[in-house]
């Protein structure tokens, strides 16, 4: 429910040319360059795409805006090759004057999440106070209420509710702006990701524990069909591409 964008990042969909977007908002991405995919967090050849901290990142065009504040969820599976710097999993942040717009990223290990009116007067921002592990595939999520506060806001590791620190506190409005959503990297100035993203999705909606636990159990579970054949998870369960339209509804 409240699914608006579903990225596989794998060499299933799009052979390449198209990061196909499997909700039912149609938000097909462009990547920079020819992808890179390596093997995803089930190890059932779903794929991944490798990102190679520089150049590469995947545009989306001026799509899922936060106009006036509302609920919403990022998570996808990560394989960090670096564990120094911030690097943007699913990024609109503007440049200057403002900086206003969000990002999910890695910092020196630690998860984050800012989402920006006016840096530095209007602006919230989280980091977790554990790491996450370079070089192991780690699901990661950022669920925030509407309310525009970092008590209103959550970041998940594996499924579980991870502490975080409250950087600032200070954002009220709307964050909206024109700038290109981009996975892996951000737009306006580079902030590259470096190492492998898998199921990058995002929903309308502040997602609960137990629905981040339900999705770590089962990673790609939204990849209900790949190359005409049944996806199956960890648990071996099969899946049909009707339940991923019910993911949308």
């Amino acid at each position: 429910r409240g699914l608006v964008g579903a990225w596989p990042l794998n060499d299933g969909f799009g052979k390449g040319k198209l990061t196909r977007d499997l909700s039912l908002s149609g938000n097909h991405g462009i990547p920079a360059n020819a992808p890179v995919f390596g093997t995803g967090p089930d190890r059932q050849g779903s794929g991944a795409t490798l990102f190679n901290g520089s150049s590469d990142g995947i545009s989306l065009g001026n799509i899922l805006n936060i106009f006036v504040l509302q609920p919403i969820t990022f998570m996808c599976w990560m394989q960090s090759t670096v564990s120094t710097e911030q690097h943007s999993l699913i990024d609109k942040l503007a440049y200057s004057p403002n900086y206003d717009g969000y990002s999910f990223y890695i910092s020196s290990g630690l998860l984050g999440l800012c989402l920006n009116r006016t840096y530095p007067s209007s602006y919230m921002l989280i980091l977790s106070t554990a790491s996450v592990t370079s070089g192991q595939w780690t699901h990661v999520a950022a669920a925030t209420d509407g309310t525009g506060t970092a008590s209103g806001s959550n970041l998940f590791i594996n499924g579980n509710l991870a502490s975080h620190s409250t950087s600032s506190d200070t954002l009220s409005g709307s964050i909206a702006n024109s700038s290109t959503l981009c996975i892996g990297n951000r737009i306006s100035y580079p902030v590259p990701f470096q190492g492998s993203i898998f199921d990058l999705r995002v929903y309308r909606r502040a997602l609960k524990c137990t629905e981040m636990q339900a999705i770590y159990r089962d990673p790609g579970g939204l990849l209900r069909l790949r190359q005409n054949r049944p996806y199956y998870s960890l648990s071996g369960k099969p899946w049909v591409y009707a339940h991923m339209l019910q993911e949308a509804a």
